[in-house]
């Protein structure tokens, strides 16, 4: 824009200083053919034209500078603008965002959680809510370190990200290694926990500390509800939270056989 600016103040400038010319050739120029009409005009005249061209040149200048100035304000306001709302929107995202799983807050969830369950008895549909959580993650962390753990739980919430894909599925980081996924619309979350599980051996994590397997591996629990009443949000995460708990329990009493 700024060169096609100066294009146009040079093109100016030129038909200015050609029109000076032209005139200047008309008045002193006895061969030409409008010279009677101009023979008239003294010397004085001469000198008011050449003030008034620099004038004009002047005032075409100042035209320029003003609106030059004027763009640079524009574009400046614009772009100071636009870093607002982006820095805004990015504040507004860190906001929700748990750093180090790049999940959902707890504190999203439950917004959110709030929305999906109205939704699913407003149109009659079914959600499910999934908990999971790592073996042993504080042995893991004691043996490995903080950094190493941190590095391992987003290995995992990757993984969970790939096998809770759809748009409207909210996978949240509730504490420490506890992730809960929201999945309306949804009837058969065990195929999807399953899924989650085998992705998670896939990894290979070596987990030395464990007293299950040498590998990270993870546990989880499960539920799934029609819902007719948004007061049964309750039931949903106690009913998850019991599964959870019954499926903890179990594998503890294999491992004891």
């Amino acid at each position: 824009n700024m060169i096609k600016q100066f294009k146009f103040l040079s093109f100016i400038t030129v038909l200015l200083c050609l029109f000076y010319i032209f005139v200047m050739f008309l008045l002193f120029d006895n061969s030409f053919i409008f010279y009677d009409d101009f023979l008239e005009l003294k010397k004085t005249q001469v000198f008011n034209l050449t003030i008034m061209f620099v004038l004009l040149f002047i005032l075409v200048m100042l035209l320029y500078i003003i609106k030059l100035k004027y763009d640079l304000f524009y574009k400046f306001k614009e772009k100071s603008t636009n870093t607002l709302l982006l820095e805004n929107e990015e504040l507004k995202l860190y906001s929700k965002i748990d750093l180090i799983t790049k999940a959902f807050n707890h504190e999203y969830f439950e917004a959110r959680y709030k929305q999906e369950f109205k939704r699913a008895v407003r149109e009659n549909s079914d959600i499910s809510l999934l908990i999971i959580t790592t073996n042993d993650f504080l042995a893991y962390e004691e043996l490995y370190g903080k950094k190493e753990a941190q590095i391992s739980l987003k290995k995992i919430a990757n993984v969970l990200f790939k096998q809770c894909a759809r748009p409207c599925d909210i996978i949240a980081r509730i504490e420490n290694d506890k992730f809960y996924i929201l999945l309306p619309n949804t009837k058969k979350v065990r195929r999807i926990a399953l899924r989650c599980k085998k992705a998670v051996d896939k990894l290979g994590l070596d987990h030395d500390n464990s007293l299950f397997a040498n590998i990270v591996r993870i546990k989880y629990g499960y539920a799934s509800i029609l819902p007719t009443d948004i007061n049964q949000m309750k039931d949903l995460l106690q009913n998850a939270q019991n599964s959870f708990n019954y499926n903890r329990t179990k594998k503890i009493k294999d491992f004891v056989k």
